[in-house]
Formats: C-alpha cells, structure tokens, sequence
C-alpha cells in the first residue's frame, strides 16, 4: 500500500548522490558508512528488487531517470522556501501480511515499510545531521503504532485489529490535523495545500472580478445575451 510521508531535502539529495555513486563506481563498503548505506550497498545491485523510498514525481513518472527539478517543483517546496529547514514529499510502501495458524484463525501480522533519515545522516558519521523538524517523532509511523497500543490496548485484541491500526497509521501520518501547531511549520501539510491554493484563488479573483464587469457591461449596452 503507497502512503505519503516525508524526508528531509538534504538527506534525501545525499541519498540520491550516494545512490549513484555506489551504481556508477562499485563502491566497496567502507568503515564510515551508517546503517542505511550498508543497507543499500548490499541490497542495490544484486537479483533482489530493493524498493528504495521515492519522491512523489519518482513514484508517479516511474521510467524517468531524474526527477531532480520536478522534485524542488512541487507545492510543498515552493511554499517551504521561505524556511531554513526544508522536507520533501516521499511516496513509501506498506508490506502487510496477516498469517492463518494451526487452528484457523488469524494469529501473526508480519509487516514491513520504510524509516526516514530523521535525527541522523546518510553521509558518514563524521558529519553532523540536519535540524530535525520532528525531534519529538510525532510524524513517526511505528512509533504512533506502539503508542497507540499501549494507551489503547483493548482495541488491538485481533491480528486484524493490528493490521488495521497500522495501515490507518500509515495513511494518516501525512496529513495529520492533529499535529498542526505541534509540529515544524514545513510539516503542517494540510495548512500548506490549504494556503498555496488559497493563494491560487486570490490570483484569480481579479479577473474573474473583470471578466464580470464587462459581462455586465456588454449586457447594458445591447441588451440580455442569448
């Protein structure tokens, strides 16, 4: 299942420059790489689809090879370009199984989907990660799950019950109401795309408002349209 999440520009760019490094020049890995580049170079290029996480033009124009410009293109980076810290709309995925035991009934949820880079780098150890716009990890999907489970205990009795608390938790971790003037600014998403399209509307005003008044004055000077 595709949700919408994000990640931080900075991260994501050295992602992708790491990416390419290690598919152009065969990396070996190195002593300095974190757990995510290890986890890419040893993934990456064997016979075993790796589903890295994507940006939205990535996972909507999939045959195109750089999305580099549509990417800082979108509503949400052109609205955040008044902001120091700076995130990026990322498609991920949600693996979900829900296993059948020996007796019939739905026992074991087995289940899978990716982490941002938030409150670390993808560039070394020696280098000193971004500002985190979620430190308090109020946008974190797993860790919603687990509290959710531990304040609400009674409502996860079935192996369904999980299933659908995690993709609820996925599906919402996005465009989250009840995190707007908790979280960063540049993770507010419902108040972005209400104000970038209410920006749009005001543009249009004007000359809807024109259009209007020589209507209205086509009209007196030759009488009813038909």
């Amino acid at each position: 299942m595709p949700y919408l999440h994000w990640e931080i520009e900075e991260e994501l760019d050295k992602r992708k420059k790491f990416i390419k490094e290690l598919k152009g020049e065969g990396l070996g890995e190195r002593p300095d790489w974190d757990s995510d580049q290890k986890f890419l170079g040893a993934y990456l290029r064997t016979r075993h689809r790796l589903h890295i996480r994507r940006t939205l033009d990535q996972y909507y124009y999939h045959t195109l090879e750089d999305t580099n410009k549509r990417d800082k293109d979108r509503v949400v980076s052109r609205y955040q370009k008044q902001f120091e810290e700076k995130v990026t709309t990322m498609v991920d995925q949600l693996w979900l199984w829900v296993l059948v035991g020996t007796d019939g009934r739905a026992d074991t949820v087995v289940t899978s989907f990716p982490h941002g880079t938030t409150g670390r780098s993808t560039s070394g150890s020696n280098s000193l990660p971004p500002k985190d716009p979620d430190p308090n990890g109020l946008t974190d999907v797993l860790s919603n799950i687990l509290l959710h489970m531990l304040t609400e205990p009674s409502l996860v009795k079935t192996a369904y019950d999980l299933a659908g608390l995690i993709a609820s938790e996925c599906s919402r971790a996005y465009l989250n109401t009840a995190n707007t003037g908790i979280t960063a600014k540049v993770l507010q998403f419902s108040e972005i795309y209400e104000s970038s399209i209410g920006n749009v509307v005001s543009t249009f005003i004007p000359f809807v408002q024109h259009c209007f008044t020589n209507v209205c004055k086509d009209k007196t000077r030759n009488g009813p349209l038909r």
